[in-house]
Parts: structure tokens; C-alpha cells; sequence
């Protein structure tokens, strides 16, 4: 089962655009690693209605909870193999 929970600030506005007839918003969450001054940094994407509720409610520094499911990926670059990871509200 991949279930995953994070808590964190937003660092940006969530930037929405339409795939097909759905909304997708996508937005950078900066989470806190517990007692140490460094962050780690999600990609999330939201669909459909998540996506027109983050857009409407949702703006840089807010505080966010997000549940979904990690993803991820490999591609090369320049001779070099690159692995992306981003967070995914359930669709």
C-alpha cells in the first residue's frame, strides 16, 4: 500500500491548468525535519475538484496537510540518470 501523510508550508502559489476536461494544481510543500533547521521540499499534484479547492484556498506560506500516494520516475540527462519523485492526492 503506498499511503503517505505530510504536513508543511506552501512555496509558491499553486499553479493550476486544465489536462483534458480536468483541473491539475500543483504546488510545492516545504516540510521541516524533525529538530535540525533543514527542509524537504514535495511536488503535489491535485485533481479535479482537490485541484479547484487548492486554487481557491491555497497561497504561499499556508500550512497544509496533504494525503495521497508518492510516485516516481528515472530519466537520463545528460549521461546521467535523474529520479523524480512528487505526491499525489487520490484520484
Amino acid at each position: 500500500m503506498n499511503k503517505s501523510c505530510i504536513v508543511g508550508r506552501l512555496t509558491a502559489d499553486p499553479n493550476v491548468r486544465q489536462v483534458g476536461e480536468r483541473n491539475v494544481a500543483e504546488f510545492s510543500v516545504a516540510v521541516n525535519r524533525f529538530k535540525k533547521d533543514e527542509a524537504d521540499f514535495f511536488t503535489v499534484k491535485a485533481w479535479g475538484k482537490t485541484a479547484d479547492f487548492c486554487a481557491n484556498y491555497l497561497s504561499k506560506g499556508r500550512l497544509v496537510s496533504v494525503d495521497g500516494r508518492m510516485e516516481s520516475r528515472k530519466y537520463e540527462k545528460d549521461g546521467r540518470t535523474v529520479t523524480v519523485c512528487r505526491y499525489r492526492d487520490w484520484e
